[in-house]
């Protein structure tokens, strides 16, 4: 068994900056992150940009990165079927889809609970695997939410287990 290290900086790190960066400097520091040898960075989300203005235009990031491809792998996020839409219009090969162990999390988030992502993720990765895309899903608040608090391992054990 190996390890995979996903980089996701680039997207999660970046969308909680109070101002947005600008595409171009989005595809410097990607391409500064794959200079270190990283080979799995998350490129950015097709989210609303009302809602998260930081991650608008990752279209643009993903058309400037594409002489990375193969060697680096460039997830983005998605959280609905306009999304996804936009994310394969865009060439996205892999897609990253996220859910919290809590209904905290989620609600605002995502504006569902755990068990309504499951349901929504299911069809977004029939959708993406069926484009040809990988899906590649993961679970936010292991440990502790900041809406919730602590999160029992049980519970974070069955979500785990739904979402693969």
């Amino acid at each position: 068994m190996g390890v995979k290290v996903v980089e996701v900086g680039a997207r999660d790190g970046l969308q909680n900056e109070p101002q947005p960066v600008p595409p171009a400097r989005r595809v410097e520091l990607i391409r500064r992150l794959a200079a270190t040898g990283l080979r799995t960075i998350e490129a950015g989300a097709f989210v609303s940009p009302r809602r998260v203005p930081q991650m608008a235009a990752t279209d643009a990031v993903l058309a400037a990165l594409g002489d990375l491809a193969p060697a680096v792998a460039l997830p983005v996020l998605v959280a609905n079927d306009s999304g996804l839409d936009a994310a394969l219009a865009a060439g996205a090969r892999t897609i990253a889809l996220f859910t919290a162990a809590t209904d905290g999390f989620n609600r605002r988030n995502i504006k569902c609970t755990v068990a309504e992502s499951l349901v929504r993720f299911a069809a977004l990765a029939d959708r993406a695997q069926a484009a040809g895309a990988t899906v590649r899903g993961y679970l936010s608040c292991a440990v502790a939410c900041p809406y919730d608090g602590p999160v029992r391992p049980a519970q974070v054990a069955a979500v785990a287990g739904r979402l693969a």
